[in-house]
């Protein structure tokens, strides 16, 4: 669990700037204020996916602030970002779930290293400050919520995805690829194949989402959800949140670049973001074989090989630093988001949009109706054969329709975009508005 031995890591908790996990970044005093101190909870604290990304600009955007910052990871907690910020880290050192082997099948249900992680960082709590939790499916499982309930007046949680309300964190039958409108561990949810490994998985994870209704009702409901786009609210409250707990705080955006990228003189499709089949890249895989048109795909996943074998002339960047990603998005004519899931934001589409790149999207994902009706892209069904493949050559071939799109994209990005600044700002005002409503002292 911890490389520091356990009478340091518990005589540190006293202090936020000296807590010790697996490694640890000191920070100086600040002073005092209202909101004293965030507490910053993820699975990963390196950027794989959106979730992290959001979750590491957190913790760096609110240390600028000058607000106390503490960051818990279920991974080893090697972030030269946080480093840089001075962030302290506490790390559970601990691999996903997907690489755990045997192990995982328990500790994915209730992973108690991870409780006492959080519950020894819980040791230097203050009145003023806040848990924001991002990601927990991964790695550090629903057992945190037994240990953040003392504090549950002032846990805030991001809805990345659906995990906090649905088994398969989706609300999508993956096997049909259709939007599943069942309530979540009912007895035809649990009756019905929707996972897109095997039934037994599905099985799995039902008894996960019992777990996590059984930590979360000792928190009774008075924690605060974050979601991401206004379209999750209504799947949210189907899931069992509270309707009047549930903020809507769209992700912070930065484009990739600041001038447009002239898309029209560009003829590479372009996919960034994890590789792995909700986000359906085998199906943009099969669509630009179709066409012979060129494909590189920025990320990397569990079916990064599967797609390779699709498609061996796609490029494969992997994770790569934000320079070397704007400088890669300057060659890209259109960014696809080709979601075979309810995709919650799809973070990738609105930097497209800010860097002047046309995006298509499926029809799968919240923004899709946005899309479509400014006229920042098109939109496909994943489920109609061919669709997807017809409108990128469309795009590639026609210049005129693509610089259209671009300048409209770029004109328009401020209409739909929330830079970081704005974005922290209104974060840090939810976190005070938490603060003046919780009760002083522990929870019962």
């Amino acid at each position: 669990m911890f490389d520091a031995a356990p009478e340091r890591v518990a005589s540190a908790a006293s202090d936020p700037g000296q807590l010790n996990g697996r490694i640890v970044m000191g920070q100086a005093p600040l002073e005092r204020l209202p909101l004293e101190r965030v507490v910053v909870i993820n699975d990963y604290s390196e950027v794989i996916g959106g979730a992290s990304s959001i979750a590491l600009s957190t913790a760096r955007m609110l240390r600028t602030k000058g607000l106390q910052v503490t960051y818990v990871c279920g991974d080893a907690g090697r972030s030269a970002d946080l480093e840089r910020a001075g962030i302290p880290v506490a790390a559970l050192d601990q691999k996903n779930l997907r690489s755990s082997g045997q192990r995982a099948v328990i500790r994915g249900l209730f992973n108690t290293a991870a409780r006492d992680l959080v519950a020894t960082v819980l040791e230097a709590d203050t009145p003023g400050t806040i848990y924001h939790v991002h990601g927990w499916s991964k790695i550090l499982s629903p057992s945190i919520f037994g240990a953040l309930r003392r504090v549950r007046h002032r846990v805030v949680m991001t809805a990345h995805d659906y995990f906090i309300a649905c088994p398969n964190g989706a609300f999508t039958n993956f096997r049909t690829s259709d939007e599943c409108r069942l309530i979540p561990s009912s007895a035809s949810c649990v009756m019905t194949n929707c996972d897109k490994n095997s039934y037994a998985e599905k099985l799995w994870r039902v008894a996960r989402d019992q777990v996590k209704l059984a930590t979360l009702a000792s928190m009774k409901r008075d924690w605060t959800s974050l979601a991401v786009h206004e379209g999750m609210v209504p799947r949210l409250v189907r899931g069992g949140v509270a309707a009047d707990r549930i903020r809507v705080l769209r992700n912070p955006v930065t484009p990739w670049t600041e001038q447009r990228v002239e898309a029209e003189r560009n003829d590479a499709v372009v996919y960034v973001g994890r590789i792995d089949h909700e986000k359906g890249v085998d199906l943009l895989a099969r669509a630009c074989r179709a066409i012979g048109a060129p494909l590189h795909l920025i990320g990397d996943g569990p079916l990064r090989d599967a797609v390779q074998a699709i498609y061996p002339a796609a490029q494969m960047a992997g994770w790569v630093e934000r320079g070397r990603l704007s400088d890669l998005v300057k060659r890209a004519r259109v960014i696809v988001v080709p979601s075979r899931w309810t995709e919650t934001f799809g973070l990738s589409a609105f930097e497209g949009i800010g860097s002047g790149i046309p995006v298509v999207v499926s029809t799968m994902a919240s923004i899709s109706g946005e899309i479509e009706a400014r006229g920042f892209g098109v939109v496909f069904d994943p489920n109609r054969e061919g669709e997807l493949a017809a409108i990128l050559k469309r795009l590639m071939e026609d210049d005129a329709e693509v610089e259209a799109i671009s300048r409209r994209c770029h004109r328009q990005r401020d209409d739909v975009i929330t830079t970081p600044t704005a974005w922290i700002d209104k974060v840090v005002d939810i976190y005070d508005d938490i603060l003046r409503r919780a009760p002083l002292g522990v929870a019962a």
